[in-house]
């Protein structure tokens, strides 16, 4: 297995590179250094010997430790492990349900995945994980490294999107790559959604949680709104929220763009 022939790799576990999106100015994200995924655990032998080869210096864990203990990942020789909880509290699938079942109840249904993103910008455990994760970005000194969540839609997209936005790409292709989720998530949705089927037999309360295993424009949308909202624009948070200086993003661009 090479990196151009991952798809099935790709549409069981949503790992995929992040490479050739072209920037405002013209530059291109070097290939092999940027790579994203769902959870670990479920990649086979063949899997792990593909992920080895990528040479990895770090892969960054968005997971809570509920969800690590459910299953852990696997051991990548050479590559050092962090976990960083990007959101306060635990994500583990028993409570989602149990939040899920509250929103449907006090007819909130709709919100969950709004507020889960709108909650990115405003929980301080966030906010250090994001700026956590760049640090590693830099830190990785240009070499590849990966960060996951249990999905590798939400807590995994979002980082992409503020690791995107700093190294200049437009928003139209941040959008498509955040989007790229629900092609990837497919074959790995029928088989949760068969398992919760019965948990759910309302058709209309199952229906809402199918669609919150997908991910919508609207979802990063509220993210990017809310960041406006609280520090008057997005370069703002990144500067206030994060402290991404001038020479942050300078140094992120000279490391993982091909230079003119």
């Amino acid at each position: 297995m090479n990196i151009k022939d991952n798809q099935t790799l790709e549409s069981r576990t949503n790992f995929r590179p992040i490479a050739s999106y072209r920037t405002r100015d013209g530059r291109k994200i070097i290939e092999n250094r940027l790579f994203r995924s769902g959870e670990l655990a479920q990649f086979n032998e063949e899997d792990l010997h593909f992920v080895h080869s990528l040479g990895l210096s770090y892969i960054i864990d968005f997971r809570s430790e509920k969800e690590i203990d459910a299953k852990p990942n696997p051991i990548i020789k050479n590559t050092k492990y962090v976990n960083i909880q990007a959101i306060g509290g635990s994500m583990n699938q028993d409570e989602m349900m149990i939040a899920l079942k509250k929103l449907l109840e006090s007819s909130q249904s709709g919100g969950f995945l709004e507020n889960v993103n709108r909650n990115f910008i405003r929980d301080t455990t966030s906010k250090k994980a994001f700026r956590q994760f760049i640090d590693l970005a830099i830190e990785a000194d240009g070499r590849p490294f990966l960060w996951h969540c249990t999905a590798g839609k939400d807590r995994t997209g979002f980082a992409a999107a503020i690791l995107l936005i700093i190294l200049g790409v437009p928003m139209e292709q941040i959008f498509e790559d955040y989007l790229q989720s629900n092609n990837n998530r497919i074959e790995e949705n029928k088989k949760i959604l068969e398992i919760i089927k019965t948990m759910f037999p309302n058709k209309d309360e199952f229906e809402y949680i199918k669609e919150s295993m997908s991910v919508k424009s609207s979802y990063l949308q509220t993210a990017l709104d809310e960041a406006e909202n609280s520090y008057g624009s997005i370069e703002n948070y990144l500067e206030e929220g994060l402290g991404v200086t001038a020479d942050i993003r300078l140094r992120l661009q000279e490391l993982y763009l091909e230079q003119e």
